[in-house]
């Protein structure tokens, strides 16, 4: 878990107050920068841990589907699901249909999930540059 060290925040705390008793409005921002980015490192770790039980399910969901690695589904598993889908519908099995739409919706599910692991890496490195540009100010 990423976190905003203690001296960071001590510091912080100590630029917000001089800022507000000197009337200097930048140092009082830089102060409340630290705050800001520690509750954004919260968010961030909060959506790591959303995106991890994600993932978990996406796997299970595949190999429901006879999936074993929605990252890279393969031609046959395409082709597989889609016979399981359409035979499923056509006799009737449900149990058979669902497992065959399984395949189509782990590929889904497992592009939806690098695109949030994408936003969320973006989001930690334009953390990580502000948290250094305030330790820098």
């Amino acid at each position: 878990m990423a976190e905003v060290s203690t001296g960071d925040k001590i510091l912080g705390k100590i630029k917000e107050g001089v800022g507000k008793v000197t009337g200097d409005k930048d140092l009082k921002e830089e102060g409340k920068a630290v705050h800001k980015t520690e509750k954004d490192l919260e968010k961030v770790d909060k959506q790591h841990d959303k995106v991890a039980k994600q993932s978990e399910k996406v796997y299970e969901n595949a190999a429901k589907g006879g999936v074993n690695d929605p990252s890279n589904v393969t031609v046959g598993e395409k082709l597989t699901g889609a016979l399981k889908q359409g035979v499923g519908s056509l006799i009737g099995d449900k149990d058979m249909e669902k497992e065959g739409k399984a395949v189509s919706k782990a590929e889904e599910a497992h592009e939806k999930l690098e695109k949030q692991q994408d936003k969320l890496h973006d989001k930690q490195g334009d953390l990580a540059k502000h948290s250094t540009q305030a330790k820098l100010n």
